[in-house]
């Protein structure tokens, strides 16, 4: 798998605007200086328009002309080489541990890893984690614990193999947010690790997933046990 990390002007701008989760001095005092300078300007930026009122206001064809003005402020710079760090430090910590993840995931799941994906980054302090459209992720969350990039990273990464529902969110968490992070950092699951919402699901789920891990990896049909776990779930709450 090969990411390549990419540090984009305007989506940095744009995360760091519409952000509502605690973070930095520095951010809120952008968010502040851009709002100062011009409300519907920031509104736009933060995609809070519809495209019929967008083609009403004259301010949404000074935007071009905007965005040069906000990235010459010492504020936004500030957060720009900020940034620019924390995306050569991503990249470090995917090349340091990328190479015996990527030997985990395929050995749980038999997925062709053998493709490129871009990724986003954005200031850390904005806790951003996704999918960011297809071979695309959007990344910039401060460390909690080692390798927590690396875990994170696949957590999105896997979204680009799985539909979206809650029951393929919980085997991703379990594929990475616990079992990667288990096999980096030591330690156990439960406790998971990821989204509270989807723990119930990974209960139902572990004792399927136990039975699969136990077995040797060159053993593994993940197909099998996908199809296994429809099952389960189709019986139910038909949530695949």
């Amino acid at each position: 798998m090969k990411l390549n990390f990419i540090l984009e002007k305007n989506i940095l701008i744009q995360r760091l605007l519409i952000s509502h989760k605690e973070h930095d001095g520095h951010v809120t005092d952008f968010q502040n200086e851009v709002w100062n300078q011009s409300e519907i300007k920031f509104n736009i930026l933060a995609g809070r328009y519809g495209l019929k009122e967008l083609q009403n206001l004259k301010e949404f064809r000074e935007i071009p002309d905007f965005l040069e003005k906000i990235q010459s402020l010492d504020i936004y710079g500030r957060i720009f080489s900020e940034t620019q760090k924390y995306r050569d430090y991503c990249q470090q910590e995917w090349e340091r541990s990328h190479e015996q993840s990527e030997k985990v995931i395929h050995s749980i799941t038999q997925f062709d890893l053998n493709r490129a994906m871009d990724v986003y980054i954005v200031h850390p302090s904005l806790k951003e984690g996704m999918h960011y459209g297809v071979n695309s992720i959007l990344w910039g969350h401060e460390e909690e614990w080692p390798h927590y990039i690396c875990v994170y990273l696949w957590h999105e990464i896997l979204h680009e193999y799985f539909e979206k529902n809650d029951v393929n969110h919980a085997l991703i968490q379990l594929i990475a947010d616990n079992e990667l992070r288990v096999v980096l950092n030591g330690g156990e699951y439960p406790p998971y690790e990821g989204h509270p919402n989807l723990f119930p699901i990974m209960d139902r789920v572990l004792p399927i997933w136990r039975a699969y891990m136990g077995t040797r990896a060159e053993d593994r049909n993940f197909g099998k046990f996908c199809s296994r776990i429809k099952e389960k779930f189709n019986a139910t709450e038909k949530e695949i």
